[in-house]
Parts: C-alpha cells; sequence; structure tokens
C-alpha cells in the first residue's frame, strides 16, 4: 500500500508543532512542523496503530486506526486545534485513475478549525459562483474533473457574504491530480489553502493581497500631475 501524510493540525504556534508519527509504535517520522507533507511511502499492506506525539510529550495527542490494502494509495492527514475543533486523524482513500484527456481532478476540503461546531464555509470563484456550500469541519468532498486551465477560488461564509481565505489563482495542467485544504484556524496559525499533489509534497497558496492608490502630490498645475504608476513583483 502507499501513504502519503501531513501535519494540518494548527495547535500551537511555530514552532510548537513538531510531532512524532509512529506506526505501530515505530517512528516513521520525527520533528514533523505544520504544514509538512510526505510523497507517498510504500508500506506492507495491513491495519496499523498511527499515534502523533507533540515535541517532548510522551502521551499521544492523536491515536487513530488505519486499514491499508495493497496496491491502494492512502492520505493520512492530522487535523483540529484542539480547542475548537478536537485533534484527530483523517484517512483519505485516494483516486488516482488519470482524467479525462484535457481535464485535472481536484478535492477539496474543510480543515480549517477556526470555530467550534459545524464551522461552516463555502467555496466559491470570485464572482461568487457557488463551488461547493455549506462545507462542515473535516468535510472532503469527492474529486471532480475540470478543464485544464486557470481557477480563481475562495472560501466565504455561507451564502458568500464575507471572504475568509482569498489564495492567489491556480493552474490546474492536464493530467493534474490535487487535492485543496482550507487550513488554520486564525489563532495559532494563519487562515489558508494547502495544495497537495498526489503523491508529492504540498506547499500552502500564497494570499491575494489588495492595493489601493492615491495621488495626493500637488507637484504641478492641473493636468501636469498626470503620473503612471508601477509595480514591480
Amino acid at each position: 500500500a502507499y501513504l502519503q501524510v501531513a501535519h494540518l493540525a494548527p495547535f500551537a504556534a511555530d514552532p510548537g508543532t513538531a510531532v512524532t508519527v509512529t506506526l505501530d509504535a515505530t517512528p516513521v517520522l520525527t520533528d514533523f512542523v505544520y504544514g509538512e507533507s510526505t510523497e507517498y511511502v510504500m508500506v506492507t499492506a495491513g491495519e496499523y496503530l498511527v499515534e502523533i506525539f507533540p515535541g517532548g510529550s510522551s502521551t499521544a495527542a492523536i491515536s487513530g486506526t488505519v486499514n491499508l490494502m495493497g496496491e491502494m494509495e492512502y492520505t493520512a492527514i492530522a487535523i483540529g486545534d484542539g480547542a475548537n475543533q478536537a485533534l484527530e486523524l483523517l484517512a483519505l482513500v485516494d483516486d488516482n485513475t488519470a482524467p479525462t484527456a484535457g481535464s485535472a481532478k481536484l478535492r477539496l476540503g474543510h480543515l480549517a478549525p477556526f470555530a467550534g461546531g459545524d464551522a461552516l464555509a463555502d467555496v466559491r470563484l470570485q464572482d461568487g459562483t457557488e463551488v461547493l456550500t455549506d462545507v462542515v469541519f473535516s468535510a472532503v468532498a469527492p474529486y471532480i474533473e475540470l478543464p485544464a486551465g486557470e481557477y480563481d477560488l475562495k472560501i466565504t461564509t455561507p451564502g458568500g457574504a464575507t471572504t475568509l481565505i482569498d489564495p492567489v489563482p491556480v493552474t490546474l495542467n492536464d493530467g493534474d491530480i490535487v487535492s485543496a485544504f482550507a487550513t488554520g484556524d486564525g489563532a495559532n496559525q494563519p487562515l489558508g489553502v494547502f495544495v497537495l499533489p498526489s503523491g508529492q509534497q504540498g506547499a500552502f497558496l500564497d494570499l491575494a493581497a489588495y492595493l489601493q492608490v492615491a495621488h495626493l502630490a500637488p507637484f504641478a498645475a492641473d493636468p501636469g500631475t498626470a503620473v503612471t504608476v508601477t509595480l514591480d513583483a
């Protein structure tokens, strides 16, 4: 079996999120911090006890059993912040069958413990078009196929009135298989989006920035005050 692991549990401020991950009491990842992930690791098929120990602790903060079947791929994710949402292990079965030619496969999930209870959120396009609505914390939607191209998504409150997370646009290439998760609790760790390509290490997306410009320099008589403003990203 093939297992990919990600640490998306914002239970402490950096650098306090370092953990040790064990399989059947054998350490497999050490000093594994929030926002880190692995490629697929090949393991013998079977049932495993997965335990996650915060740095310096002999008591597991997260414990769960996974049953890994041969010739299948899985992703195991540490989630929760221990305050708004319980710390737990989320085990996902991956689908790495190739998408239709000219398309990519995208799996979206709400793993941001920014509130207690359901912590509802929507996924929308920038113009407000609904992609997923009223998504509860820890929910991960099935893969969807999308034409290859650029997509500009945002995470909002239910109904779309307030934007919670606004990442930069992303490009999905032909054949890509990608998971994208809302992450962070807004206290220990900032709200964001973690992108995890199938079988590859993931990373946080940059967040969109907004700039308002005003020209209040009276250096000449009108219309001589006209200027050109440039940005060097």
